[in-house]
């Protein structure tokens, strides 16, 4: 299912780098996925995804208990990411930090949200229906493993 989609760029897939690469390697990578993602590549989003993801999810498991609210929130964050991926106003700052920043303040929010809102809504949110559609992947197999 897709929501939306940007103009496709053409398909961009940094290498997987070996486990000793070189830390400014890992930048240049995520740079550039980075970018391509801005130019509306799928293929390099699900890359960052599966690279940042499981990290991400394992602090936002510690800091919510609520199982439906840590997907609805990771999959928040990471919408987000696909939309602003071009605005990032410093390229070379480090795109993990970058997203937990987001993840920060997606967790605030989830915070101020009312009670009744935040825990109750049946089926599953618009953002991970649409992250779902942006990894080409099932709604429910979101959460990184």
């Amino acid at each position: 299912m897709r929501i939306f989609t940007r103009k496709a760029a053409g398909p961009i897939t940094p290498a997987e780098l070996p486990p000793n690469a070189d830390p400014t390697a890992e930048k240049h990578l995520e740079s550039t996925a980075m970018e391509a993602i801005s130019r509306g590549s799928q293929q390099a989003f699900a890359g960052l995804f599966d690279r940042t993801a499981k990290t991400l999810a394992a602090d936002l498991a510690a800091r919510l208990t609520e199982p439906r609210q840590q997907t609805a929130v990771l999959a928040a964050t990471y919408v987000e990411v696909w939309w602003l991926a071009g605005c990032r106003s410093n390229a070379d700052a480090d795109v993990t930090q970058w997203i937990s920043r987001i993840l920060e303040r997606r967790i605030a929010d989830s915070y101020r949200a009312p009670t009744d809102q935040a825990h109750h809504e049946p089926g599953h949110s618009r953002a991970e229906h649409e992250l779902a559609g942006l990894l080409d992947r099932p709604i429910d197999g979101l959460w990184p493993v």
